[in-house]
């Protein structure tokens, strides 16, 4: 058996929810390749960090971040705040030849996110940001539909990601705050953008959006038109003044021979049509999460059960303490991530020059 220390950087409720992962990923799936130990916790609230490693059983709390960083005992950092000090977190981290984990892309331009990332790998280090909702064991399964030509050419995507969070406040969300997930998903299922085409809408103030090295200033709304390298076309949708909607990241997928639906309000369920079927017989036919799937017989060996979004966290944990064990790339590393910005910021100056936008532009 070998131990991983942990340091766990932010200890409100994503704090809570990192430290339940990585003590779920070592009950779930043993000692193997490594077992997560969390050996400290910081927090800018000194009393959160406190009750954190009494609740937890985190062996100290400390009064600075430095202080984990710095601790030549803890092998991964865990940065589950996301403030915007989180880049110079991830800096020190990394200078100090330790791998990280972030729970958001650090507050920066695709360029410094790149910088970051050449960084981690120069320093032999894993560094990864956080997608739990493409942990779920039926996402592997729509990105084995799609990559293995199951579903054909895909010439058509829709995503979504709406949520009735801030209804009538009058206050704006950071756009990178609801733009990131989707722009994720559509590159984790389809792959490269090409080019994209985007408009925002402020419901409460006028109808502008403003970006200074990646920090969006105040959208309710944002959508866009974009062309994948493959030659799909696609919508994404993206706002936080949602009405009725709670969590809703959503896709649809379409090609050639058949298409996938998903949406993460019914997270155990993948919504599959093929066009081959008699016409009689021939829709949409759901298939359910189960042991066939990923990561999901760990949890449980009957399909159907159903799976919970802190599941999808405890399988984040893992794939990082194998990467690490075995000196391989996380799947959503810092370079997945620098991708994202570079998409955001597409984004923002298709706005800001009313027309499309190609992704070479953003150098």
């Amino acid at each position: 058996m070998v131990d991983m220390n942990v340091g766990l950087i932010g200890a409100d409720d994503v704090g809570h929810s990192h430290a339940l992962a990585f003590k779920n990923a070592m009950l779930t799936f043993g000692l193997e390749p490594a077992v997560p130990r969390l050996t400290a916790v910081y927090d800018v609230a000194r009393q959160r960090a406190i009750v954190a490693a009494e609740r937890f059983g985190i062996g100290r709390d400390v009064g600075d971040w430095r202080e984990i960083v710095r601790d030549p005992g803890i092998e991964l950092v865990d940065i589950a705040c996301c403030d915007d000090g989180t880049p110079e977190i991830v800096r020190a981290t990394i200078a100090h030849g330790k791998h990280v984990l972030c729970e958001r892309i650090p507050l920066v331009d695709h360029r410094h996110m790149r910088a970051l990332a050449e960084a981690a790998d120069a320093a032999g280090v894993r560094a990864a940001v956080c997608f739990p909702s493409l942990r779920n064991p039926v996402q592997t399964l729509a990105r084995t539909l799609v990559s293995s030509g199951k579903l054909g050419h895909v010439r058509g995507v829709r995503v979504s990601f709406e949520k009735d969070t801030a209804p009538d406040t009058g206050v704006g969300a950071p756009f990178h705050r609801f733009a990131t997930d989707a722009i994720a998903l559509g590159l984790d299922l389809i792959g490269p953008i090409r080019r994209v085409c985007g408009m925002s809408k402020q419901f409460a103030r006028g109808e502008a959006i403003s970006w200074s090295e990646a920090r969006g200033t105040g959208a309710d709304h944002v959508q866009f038109l974009c062309e994948f390298e493959n030659g799909a076309v696609s919508h994404f949708s993206m706002g936080h003044v949602c009405t009725g909607r709670l969590f809703g990241l959503t896709y649809e997928v379409q090609g050639t021979l058949g298409a996938i639906c998903f949406d993460q309000e019914r997270m155990n369920e993948l919504e599959y049509f093929r066009q081959d079927e008699p016409l009689e017989i021939r829709g949409y036919k759901t298939i359910y999460s189960g042991p066939s799937q990923a990561d999901y017989a760990a949890i449980h060996p009957l399909p159907g059960v159903g799976l919970g979004f802190n599941d999808q966290r405890t399988f984040e944990a893992r794939a990082m303490v194998t990467s690490i064990s075995q000196s391989r790339r996380p799947d959503y590393d810092f370079h997945f991530a620098a991708n994202i910005r570079q998409v955001e910021q597409a984004i923002v100056r298709s706005i800001e020059k009313r027309g499309w936008t190609a992704l070479s532009e953003i150098s």
